[in-house]
């Protein structure tokens, strides 16, 4: 399904993000792609077109030198910006293999499913395990279960006028949903404290969990940017400031975040 969006769209990313990072795999994980109707008196059978708005690819190094896996990540995202705008997983290629040995679900999908859209071929990859390791929902629950820990805390901290504190562990909450989420639909742990990132990269199973933070105004740009904040000024920077107001709405998104995320986990592991 997705060979058909392997064009020169994606082919200018592609040679961004060699330029860039020098990888030796990239893999086409998924694109986000809007439909355009145009309705008129001269062509009233014209064929809706449709777009290519995002791409989703991991990119497999086959050495990171100085630079740690997520700066070689914003790095290759922020080469595609005048393009097309990408979200990439990154990764060693000798983890990604061991990964495969070990029939991690996935490395195993994507060696399987993903088409492969660059290769240095230095580095072969291995086959995967017989029987890759199975996705449980049980590794969401784990997650989820800390994030409800932590919304009690900012429960505490909210009724105590302790705004900022409260915002942080908004934000763990998220994280965790987020990670946990992640985790159980492809068995990659993000790792990331970025919320802005592991929203993007639910959006590869589920569209729900983006919109709760659509963006689309000062306003609505302010309330995500104190949540994407507050795990670090929430703790460490006394001119952060919160009202009581954003607090409320803050923590009413963070809720249903939460209550969309494990209906979606429910009905997947129905």
């Amino acid at each position: 399904m997705l060979q058909q969006y392997c064009t020169a769209q994606l082919q200018q990313a592609i040679d961004n993000i060699v330029m860039t990072t020098a990888p030796e795999k990239i893999f086409l994980l998924g694109a986000t792609v809007a439909q355009h109707n145009t309705y008129s008196i001269f062509n009233p059978s014209l064929s809706p077109a449709t777009s290519v708005q995002h791409y989703f690819l991991l990119v497999l190094l086959s050495h990171t030198g100085k630079q740690s896996k997520e700066e070689v990540q914003l790095l290759a995202e922020q080469s595609c910006t005048t393009s097309t705008p990408v979200t990439i997983f990154v990764q060693s290629v000798h983890v990604f293999n061991e990964w495969l040995l070990a029939g991690h679900p996935f490395a195993c999908v994507i060696a399987t499913e993903a088409i492969r859209v660059y290769d240095a071929d230095t580095v072969q990859l291995e086959s995967c395990a017989q029987k890759p390791m199975p996705l449980l929902h049980k590794d969401f629950l784990q997650w989820y279960n800390r994030s409800k820990e932590f919304m009690t805390g900012a429960e505490l901290f909210t009724t105590r006028k302790q705004f900022t504190l409260a915002a942080f562990l908004l934000q763990q909450a998220t994280e965790f949903t987020c990670t946990g989420l992640v985790q159980m639909f492809t068995g990659f742990r993000a790792g990331t404290h970025n919320i802005d990132k592991l929203l993007r990269y639910t959006q590869l199973f589920c569209h729900n969990l983006a919109r709760i933070f659509p963006r689309n105004t000062e306003k609505e740009q302010r309330l995500y940017q104190l949540l994407q904040d507050a795990y670090i000024n929430g703790r460490y920077k006394y001119d952060f400031v919160i009202s009581g107001k954003e607090m409320s709405m803050l923590t009413e998104r963070v809720e249903l975040l939460m209550r969309e995320a494990y209906e979606i986990a429910k009905a997947h592991a129905a």
